[in-house]
């Protein structure tokens, strides 16, 4: 018989603590439960995932959810117990899509959890990274085709013609084609007397062929020539940031840790 336990963050269930900034201030994130799952099967064999959490991770702002340098995980196991007093150890498989500055974590277990709950009070360890670091401008002609170079990454600079109906003469429309990098905080355009010029996306994708961001600009400046400003996240520091939670057979709710 297979066996399918699913607890979700949703209306009607009784939801995990928040763990906030202002209650751990070396930890500028919140953390929620978002779900766990159990599928298996009597003959699920031992090397195969028994369970799997997921944690809900956002950044507060001012802070940023950045990958470590030199191959390190983005997150530390995460070390449970069941209902038969047995330590589950989740490893951290990665992360998850989410929305701006926030990220689902994803741990699986390969111990199949015995009882009527699991629990966790503990704690992981995450990397964050506050504030950015600014580098010069590099200067470019928006109007004509341009490869930059900045921070180690190339910039791709593609003019566009103006839509119909575009009264303004100062825009300026192009697409930007940049190497995919967590480290990049932010772009910033100046104008030629170094004040920021007023710049918008128009959409964007993503190209999975050249590994490279694209993005439509709608820049609205004076002159010739503009400075692209590249913002890169400061070096990340490593958090440790608290889990404190149960998880019933259908059901997330406070740890009311004991019997």
């Amino acid at each position: 018989m297979r066996l399918a336990l699913t607890a979700l963050l949703c209306s009607g269930l009784a939801a995990a603590p928040v763990v906030a900034a202002a209650e751990h201030a070396a930890a500028p994130v919140q953390l929620r439960a978002q779900s766990v799952e159990c599928l298996y099967t009597e003959e699920t064999p031992d090397a195969a995932v028994c369970c799997t959490v997921r944690l809900h991770l956002k950044a507060e702002q001012g802070a940023a959810l950045v990958n470590p340098a030199g191959g390190q995980p983005f997150a530390s196991p995460l070390v449970g117990m069941d209902a038969a007093g047995r330590v589950l150890v989740g490893i951290f498989r990665g992360c998850e899509s989410c929305l701006d500055n926030c990220r689902t974590l994803v741990y699986d277990f390969y111990t199949r959890p015995q009882g009527g709950w699991i629990e966790f009070d503990t704690s992981i360890s995450i990397c964050v990274s506050t504030g950015y670091t600014a580098l010069p401008p590099v200067e470019f002609a928006p109007r004509r085709a341009a490869a930059l170079q900045a921070g180690g990454m190339s910039f791709y600079f593609t003019p566009l013609p103006t839509p119909e109906g575009e009264e303004d003469p100062d825009a300026v429309f192009f697409s930007l084609e940049y190497e995919v990098s967590s480290a990049v905080h932010s772009l910033l355009f100046l104008d030629e007397a170094g004040s920021a010029c007023t710049s918008r996306v128009l959409g964007g994708d993503y190209s999975e062929k050249s590994d490279l961001t694209r993005a439509t600009y709608m820049l609205t400046c004076k002159g010739e020539k503009v400075g692209m400003q590249l913002r890169l996240h400061n070096p990340p520091t490593q958090h440790s940031v608290p889990v404190r939670f149960r998880a019933y057979m259908g059901i997330l709710t406070d740890p009311a840790i004991g019997p």
